[in-house]
Parts: C-alpha cells; structure tokens; sequence
C-alpha cells in the first residue's frame, strides 16, 4: 500500500489530536458527527481522505473551525 501523503499525514495528526484534546473517543467523535467510527479510523490512521463536507462535520463535532484540522497543510503550512 502507496504512503500517505504529507497532507493526508497531517490532517490525521490534527484530527486525532484534537480529538485526544475534546476527550472523545472515536466513537463518540462517529456519534457526534455522524461519521462512522471506521472512518474515523480511518481518517486517523492516513488510510482516507475526507470530502469537504465530512470535515465541516468533524470540525462542528470537535467545536472548531475546519482550518484547525487543516493546519499545517498547503503553502503556508
């Protein structure tokens, strides 16, 4: 299996991160965003990438803008 990019990498860094931060665990993330808990799995581990509409859900789950989970990513990051 191809590795994941250095995006994908931290995106899954900041959504785990956040997550530890908020005290969730991935199900209760999968609850609250209406995600399943695979995929939030998933995005964690690098394996998926999330649409935009999966990281708006994630960010209003977590109570913080979707930049928070997309820092780091791009030409400024």
């Amino acid at each position: 299996m191809a590795r994941p990019s250095r995006a994908l990498t931290t995106f899954a860094e900041n959504l785990r991160a956040t997550r530890a931060r908020r005290d969730l665990t991935q199900e209760q993330l999968a609850y609250a965003s209406g995600v399943t808990a695979g995929e939030v799995s998933r995005m964690e581990r690098g394996i998926r990438e999330p649409r935009v509409l999966t990281l708006v859900k994630l960010a209003d789950a977590l109570e913080v803008g979707p930049a928070t989970l997309l820092d780091g990513i791009g030409r400024h990051g």
